[in-house]
């Protein structure tokens, strides 16, 4: 059986994959989110710098020519402090649809920032447990996670707080840290399993590698994937690459 019917079945969504706008000129950065709406791509995570005013240009540049149906997240990568995130937020035009993801380094200064502000945020970082899913529930301090599979304990655990996810509420995307073919397999997998109104999106990290790890027909098209029928991932690891195994179970 394929990996997503044994995590609990699969949905008939094309899994959209969110593309990936680094710090540069606004200019620069906005062109970037042309480049990639013109191949398909629905959904853009732009990248800021911990620069109010800098980022604030590049937030509204960004989502300049924005689209219907299109979606943005701005992700921090936890860079910002509660002064710094209010200050940047302060400076951007009226009208901007947006979720603020991973905005800072602590528990404390998120839901600080949340309390103070009308922009929806997620974690990633800060969420990569069961128990530290719950805690947000708890707390009411976001609106949705960015789950990425090795940070949160593999398939298994994900299942568990992909449905923690779901019973909340939770808008989330399926992320990793980094990776490859295989990686990106698992992401497909877990993201054809997220109903369509809680999925935001899914990261495809194959472009962050040099080498290819494994074959399996998992083509991009037009910002889109879905997981096979296959079984398992629905791949074919090369051997070569791979080399002797580590450790084998049996």
């Amino acid at each position: 059986m394929p990996v997503c019917e044994l995590l609990g079945g699969r949905t008939d969504v094309k899994l959209p994959i969110i593309s990936s706008i680094y710090v540069g000129e606004p200019e620069e950065m906005r062109a970037r989110v042309a480049e990639h709406r013109s191949k398909g791509y629905v959904g853009h995570s732009v990248k800021i710098a911990g620069e109010p005013v800098a980022d604030a240009a590049r937030i509204a540049a960004s989502l300049a020519d924005r689209q219907p149906g299109e979606f943005f997240l701005v992700d921090a990568n936890c860079g910002l402090t509660v002064e710094t995130a209010l200050r940047m937020l302060r400076l951007l035009p009226s009208g901007l649809d947006f979720v603020l993801e991973a905005p800072c380094a602590t528990w404390r200064e998120c839901v600080s920032l949340r309390r103070r502000t009308n922009i929806p945020i997620h974690f990633d970082e800060l969420v990569v447990s069961d128990a530290s899913i719950i805690q947000a529930v708890a707390d009411d301090a976001v609106e949705g996670v960015g789950m990425k599979i090795s940070k949160s304990g593999g398939l298994t655990h994900c299942r568990r707080q992909r449905d923690i996810c779901i019973a909340a509420g939770y808008t989330f995307s399926v992320q990793d840290t980094v990776g490859s073919d295989i990686t990106f397999a698992a992401i497909v997998h877990m993201g054809q399993t997220v109903p369509e109104k809680n999925l935001r999106c899914i990261l495809e990290p194959r472009d962050m590698v040099t080498i290819k790890t494994a074959d399996g027909p998992f083509e991009v098209f037009e910002g889109s994937v879905t997981a096979p029928s296959l079984p398992g991932l629905g791949i074919t690891p090369r051997m070569d690459v791979l080399g002797e195994p580590i450790a084998s179970y049996s």
